[in-house]
């Protein structure tokens, strides 16, 4: 299982926080095997980086580190993103749209509108299905 129970966030320096945003922002998400598999392959990478650095290595439990152990900025994934959609000339879709591209597949997969209000953490049914989930063509045409 994947557990999502704290954040990092940037004011002039980063800081830790022992708290997500709401108590609902707390979850955890079942892995498959390959998933799995990679975080071990990062937990073993960050293991080796530790050994490497010895006592200037950054001690944490974060999952994703730079390789000396300090955490990226929030904001790091963010920016690569809109870096790439640059790159591939995709103006105007946004990270966030990603929220709304799972919960459309995940809806044309079969999945439960429960359980995709659940997987994203939206407190209210209807954010889900009315603001989230888009049908494809092919699937309205169908319905």
């Amino acid at each position: 299982m994947l557990h999502i129970n704290r954040t990092i966030v940037k004011l002039l320096t980063l800081q830790g926080k022992n708290e997500t945003k709401a108590p609902d922002s707390c979850r955890s998400y079942p892995l498959t095997e390959e998933m799995e598999s990679f975080f071990m392959r990062v937990i073993e990478k960050k293991e080796a980086n530790g050994k490497y650095y010895g006592n200037t290595y950054h001690e944490n439990t974060f999952l994703f580190t730079w390789e000396d152990g300090k955490p990226f900025a929030p904001d790091f994934v963010y920016h690569h993103f809109t870096r790439l959609i640059k790159k591939y000339g995709k103006p105007g879709f946004t990270f966030h749209n990603l929220r709304h591209s799972t919960a459309s597949m995940l809806y044309e997969k079969g999945w439960h509108p429960k359980d995709i209000q659940e997987w994203l953490g939206h407190a209210d049914f209807y954010t889900t299905m009315n603001i989230y989930t888009h049908l494809e063509r092919t699937q309205e045409r169908k319905s």
